[in-house]
């Protein structure tokens, strides 16, 4: 239950774990009660300026609202309220109300609701209290043992009554003997589901089913499957995939020092089906807990497991009290078909090997057979945005979010945290995840805690987050891999090897997924090992998957221009583009096309480079692209002289960019920057991409300032821009062009500035990084000749 509780009845007060909480702002508690009724979609900022401050103007209300929601974080650690891009939304799990908010009004409203809250409220907000005393219902009293369990029947026949609290009333005929041993916090192994039955309907449906309903347990912590393959190996089992049954779960906990193992079973029971759980110790040897329910048709199974679960829990010593806040049907936060679960439990399995088209038509189908199956529409969400389809994406959260009372408390707050992270909401996903992560610690749940802070760019805090994770499982072969994506971001790339190698010795496929494999390369890039980096890219274009093989050739792409050999480059971007335009991805062949462009430019192959661009202004029509590769598009268009190209993508670009994405705005500015620049107006290209170097310093964007500068005459200015692309490597991004040949450029500058000892130096330092480069490349004989007309020789 969460320390903090607002009470609604009556006179309104916040409480938390030490009595009263003091607002500021006595208007805190009824935008608490306005967010906490709105659900996790929350509130418009206009709805919130009109009921709680319609005589401020607009402005001065914005402020009103932000100054009142951080007087409520700062009182409720670590925060409850999140903004959101169009108005604020309450933090699921951080206050509770002391009313049911009920899913649609009912005919009698609850007058003691807000009666009293310590000010005289507006008319616009008494008007919003009047309606929401229809919304909400204030708890029953305690009613005796029998009635509870005719009640818990009716509730799941009538799922429609279940409140957003999620509170729910168990059919317990009395309190079962709990088994000694079991401390708060302590691991417990789930076999694999035993069934029987011959119907692999229930096989990986139920095992959801049983997940779900287990990790609402602030008592128990689910083993983690990832610790499975190393203990297998230890174990010397044949086959490392096998199929873990009870028996093979009693020997993994002795393995790995885990006392209780849970067992469950699913057989035909005359014309309907039982289901069971059996609870060892496997210190003792012994079962030393049963549960037994019935169904008579398949559509019961769900509630029966319900009750065999409920009955595990209490019987490894949780409360009752504490079942009754932590625990709604399975049937109504999951889905009562047995069908959709399957398909939405495929679909997960689909996502986590890799294998994206089935995993969404997995998730079409769940909501198919259930449209109102909120997990699977957020996964739906998640697969969009993923995807870069950011109009699909939001069509998808918003209909989970629209159905969030569906959803366990720890299921409101994964959505909250994906869909923030998707949105760029960084700081408020890390704020959900941080929640989430303290109030059911666990490998993963520290592990999206750490990877929040990481994708914040808050590196030195992920690392700690990451390694919490660890002691959870220290066999979780994706928290060294953002450990060692969190080193290489505080440029620890020795460090950040360190922890690929942990990582590869756990799983050797798991460098070889989307960008990580480039990752771990661009490490040994950075600290001199370029035949470790090469062997690593070949491997990924090795790979049968097309996907697999144009990333490969990408990285090997990029390590062969870092060392100037472009003919060799342009061979392996060619080759990732036919990859790409094989596997019909607009995204990739547009990344692949663009890079093209720029190899065969730098190679001094003018049309080659306008022809790809030409070939990439008819894919960027494609949702996929979102601005900061639309930016990049007009970037490369640009550099080949297609302005009409350049002006096309804006005009999309454009369209696209959402103001209320720091990153979108940023593309924007760097786009109409690149373009002005390009069409002699530097004064106002400059002031474009000053704005964009504020939040991007990429080498892309220092370059153009610099170039808009050196337009100006403001050489000094210039020079100071390209002193911030330094001298550490920016390998494998579309910048890398720009910082190989920052050192030219920097002596063209000094070359104006009468500054010819320096302008050497810079020249030299370039022909060292391009020692190994193709003998005719354009940069590389004017860099040569420059230095020759400076009385120097290379």
């Amino acid at each position: 239950m969460p320390a903090y509780q607002l009470r609604t009845l009556d006179k309104a007060a916040l409480e938390g774990p030490d009595g009263p909480v003091p607002l500021v702002d006595p208007r805190g508690v009824a935008m608490i009660a306005m967010l906490a009724v709105a659900g996790p979609a929350g509130a418009s900022e206009d709805e919130l300026l009109l009921r709680l401050t319609p005589d401020a103007t607009a402005a001065a209300g914005r402020v009103e609202l932000a100054r009142i929601a951080a007087d409520i974080n700062d009182r409720v650690p670590p925060g409850a309220i999140v903004h959101q891009s169009r108005g604020y939304a309450l933090i699921a799990g951080s206050v509770a109300l002391d009313v049911t908010v009920l899913p649609s009004d009912r005919a009698t409203p609850e007058p003691r609701f807000l009666a009293d809250l310590g000010f005289e409220p507006t008319p616009e907000l008494d008007e919003w209290i009047a309606a929401a005393r229809r919304r909400v219902a204030a708890p029953e009293p305690a009613t005796p043992v029998a009635d509870r369990r005719r009640s818990r029947g009716a509730l799941v026949g009538g799922l429609a009554a279940v409140a957003v609290a999620g509170v729910v009333v168990f059919a317990l005929a009395g309190r079962p003997r709990v088994v000694d041993g079991f401390a708060q916090g302590d691991p417990l192994i789930v076999a694999d589901l035993m069934n029987t039955t011959g119907d692999t309907l229930f096989d990986r449906s139920l095992a959801t089913a049983a997940a779900i309903e287990l990790q609402q347990s602030a008592r128990l912590r689910l083993y983690p499957r990832s610790r499975l393959a190393d203990v297998y190996h230890r174990m010397q089992l044949a086959k490392p995939d096998s199929v873990l049954t009870f028996e093979i779960a009693q020997q993994v906990a002795e393995r790995d020092n885990v006392r209780f193992v849970l067992g469950l079973e699913v057989r035909s029971a005359g014309t309907g089906f039982r289901i069971s759980g059996r609870i060892a110790d496997v210190r003792r040897h012994a079962v030393v807990a049963e549960a037994t329910e019935e169904s008579a048709t398949p559509a019961g199974v769900i509630p029966a497991l319900d009750r065999v679960l409920t009955t595990v829990r209490l019987r490894l010593g949780e409360s009752v009290t504490d079942l009754r806040v932590r625990t709604a049907p399975l049937s109504f936060v999951t889905t009562a078909s047995l069908e959709a679960l399957r398909s939405y439990s495929d679909g997960a399995n689909a996502w986590a090997r890799g294998d994206y088209p089935v995993a969404r038509e997995l998730w079409d189908r769940a909501i198919d057979l259930d449209t109102g199956f909120a997990m699977a529409y957020g996964s739906l969400g998640s697969w969009y945005y993923y995807h870069h389809d950011r109009a699909a994406g939001e069509r998808y959260f918003g209909e989970a979010v629209r159905r969030a009372s569906r959803l366990t408390e720890r299921e409101q707050l994964r959505l909250t945290d994906r869909y923030l992270g998707y949105r760029g909401k960084l700081d408020s996903s890390v704020i959900v995840s941080g929640v989430v992560a303290k109030k059911y610690p666990n490998v993963s749940t520290w592990y999206n805690y750490g990877t929040a802070l990481m994708e914040a760019g808050r590196f030195t805090e992920a690392i700690p987050a990451l390694e919490q994770a660890l002691r959870y499982d220290s066999a979780h072969v994706n928290s060294y891999i953002n450990l060692a994506s969190s080193a290489a971001g505080r440029r620890e790339y020795q460090r950040a090897l360190g922890y690929y190698a942990i990582a590869e010795r756990l799983d050797s496929a798991a460098l070889f997924h989307r960008d990580l494999n480039h990752d771990w390369g661009g490490a040994f890039v950075r600290v001199g090992r370029w035949s470790e980096a090469e062997a690593v890219f070949r491997r990924m274009a090795a790979k049968p998957g097309l996907t697999e093989r144009g990333l490969g050739l990408r990285s090997l792409g990029y390590l062969a221009l870092w060392q100037g050999h472009v003919r060799e480059a342009t061979g392996h971007f060619a080759a990732a583009v036919e990859a790409s335009r094989q596997s019909r991805d607009p995204l990739a062949q547009t990344r692949y096309r663009l890079l093209l462009s720029s190899a065969s430019r730098l190679g001094g192959d003018a049309r080659s480079a306008r022809v790809q661009i030409d070939s990439v202004i008819t894919l960027v029509a494609a949702p996929s692209l979102e601005p900061r590769f639309l930016a990049d598009v007009v970037d490369q268009a640009v550099r080949a002289g297609r302005l009409d190209a350049a002006d096309s993508a804006l005009r999309i670009l454009t369209q696209r960019v959402d103001t209320a994405r720091k990153a979108d705005v940023v593309a924007l500015n760097f786009a109409r920057g690149a373009i002005l620049l390009a069409r002699g107006n530097a004064d106002s290209s400059v002031s474009l991409l000053k704005a964009a170097v504020r939040s991007d310093t990429s080498a892309a964007a220092l370059a153009y300032l610099a170039r808009a500068y050196e337009s100006q005459n403001r050489l000094d200015s210039a020079l100071a821009t390209l002193q911030l692309m330094g001298h550490s490597s920016l390998f494998g991004n579309p910048g890398q062009e720009d910082w190989w040949r920052a050192p030219s450029l920097r002596a063209g500058l000094l070359q104006k500035l009468g500054r010819k000892d320096e302008a050497v130096e810079q020249l030299r330092l370039f022909l060292d990084r391009a020692k190994s480069a193709d003998a005719d490349l354009p940069d590389v004989a004017d860099a040569r000749r420059r230095l020759a007309g400076l009385g120097s020789r290379a």
